[in-house]
């Protein structure tokens, strides 16, 4: 019920949808044009895995496109890599998987369910989320644009705020309204699909023997919605699935992929922790932090930040900076010494001790070596405005 305060709804068709007890295990739809659910196991027998043939009923479950697979979560969790849409089913999938017992029991996980999924068993224990709610969570949490790691993103913390009247969450026990347990939340549309919860309240009836752990609750202090057993800023679903140790708490410090971001902070982004360019774009994910750049968009590649007329794609591959016009500071732009054929990490390209922008003022050739007189006196600083020119440089402004 606390999840339904959340704004999650029961990945399954649960008993609102009016079939059969037997059927309810079939992901959450809404009829078709014959205006009745079509509810077929398909060759595996379980209900709810993805050979289920459903006929012209409409998915309402954002499943995991890569994998279909409800007991796993990757990295990212937005548009990218969760979708309604039963055309981007991986394989041979007829429909969108959940998370029900029985399918779970076929994928080797015996008594697990989504914590969502409607209906409880004998000694079955509902107090932590499990992949498949948390990857719903994040998908909200990705926000209006449904792109993990914008601007638009939020998160969700549940903190205990006494006894009042006075909160996003309402918790009370109230026999006239509910003859089990029921999260009641009213809400508002922000656009298309998109709403907002303005408040939700839970309430139990008193004729069941409900579990409440024994902290004082000043001892609970905040709880974070996503574990984590080892406190490195990493939950542990996380962890497990890019293959960190969920009680390891040294390894939110490392960098798993070598992009010069530590897994914490690629976390904290949303880049994927085993990836080094994570909008496989050429930037690794580091390297596009460290610029200003944005890890996620893969067109920041193909931009030209400092107006030198080269990408930062190629700034990149030359070892110039992408935020500078003029990386070794000789005032030709890096994209001018490119184009001349010159070293933009080098005010004398060939060598010879002259500056590639004197000898371009004087005529002679930057990339050809040209022996000098050091002799000082056969040198005038001040010929073709090169007065003001920092001293070391001087010496090439030969008299005539």
């Amino acid at each position: 019920e606390m999840g339904h305060c959340l704004g999650l709804a029961h990945p399954n068709l649960a008993t609102s949808s009016q079939v059969a007890s037997s059927d309810r295990n079939h992901t959450i739809s809404t009829t078709g044009v014959n205006e009745q659910y079509d509810l077929n196991a398909g060759t595996d027998g379980y209900i709810g895995s993805g050979d289920d043939v459903r006929g012209d009923d409409i998915n309402r479950f954002y499943y995991r496109t890569d994998t279909n697979d409800p007991f796993s979560i990757p990295q990212i969790v937005d548009q990218t890599t969760y979708q309604r849409d039963l055309g981007l089913l991986p394989g041979s999938d007829l429909y969108a998987a959940n998370a029900n017992r029985d399918f779970a029991s076929s994928m080797g996980f015996d008594n697990v369910e989504a914590v969502m999924n409607q209906g409880t068993f004998i000694d079955e224990a509902q107090r932590q989320f499990g992949f498949d709610d948390v990857a719903t969570l994040r998908y909200g949490q990705s926000g209006l644009d449904r792109v993990a790691g914008t601007s638009d993103d939020y998160t969700i913390k549940l903190v205990y705020a006494g006894v009042t009247a006075d909160a996003d969450i309402i918790v009370g026990f109230n026999d006239f309204a509910t003859s089990f347990a029921r999260c009641n939340i009213s809400f508002s549309f922000l656009v298309d699909d998109h709403a907002v919860i303005n408040a939700s309240e839970l309430v139990f009836n008193n004729s069941f023997n409900w579990f409440f752990n024994d902290l004082d609750n000043s001892e609970a202090g905040d709880a974070d919605i996503y574990l984590d057993s080892d406190g490195d800023g990493v939950p542990d679903a996380v962890e497990i699935e890019v293959g960190l140790n969920p009680n390891d708490v040294n390894d939110g410090s490392q960098d798993l992929d070598g992009d010069g971001l530590t897994n914490r902070e690629e976390y904290d982004l949303g880049t994927d922790i085993t990836e080094a360019d994570t909008d496989n774009d050429g930037l690794p994910d580091g390297y596009e932090v460290t610029n200003g750049l944005e890890p996620l968009n893969p067109a920041d590649a193909g931009l030209d930040a400092d107006n030198d007329n080269l990408t930062n794609l190629e700034e990149f591959e030359l070892g110039t900076d992408p935020n500078q016009r003029d990386t070794d500071g000789d005032t030709i732009s890096d994209g001018d010494e490119v184009s001349m054929g010159l070293n933009p990490l080098s005010i004398d390209s060939d060598g010879d001790t002259i500056n590639d922008n004197v000898e371009i003022a004087r005529g002679t050739d930057p990339l050809v070596f040209d022996p000098i007189d050091v002799n000082p006196s056969n040198y005038d600083p001040c010929l073709d405005n090169l007065c003001g020119v920092p001293s070391f440089i001087y010496a090439i402004a030969k008299k005539k």
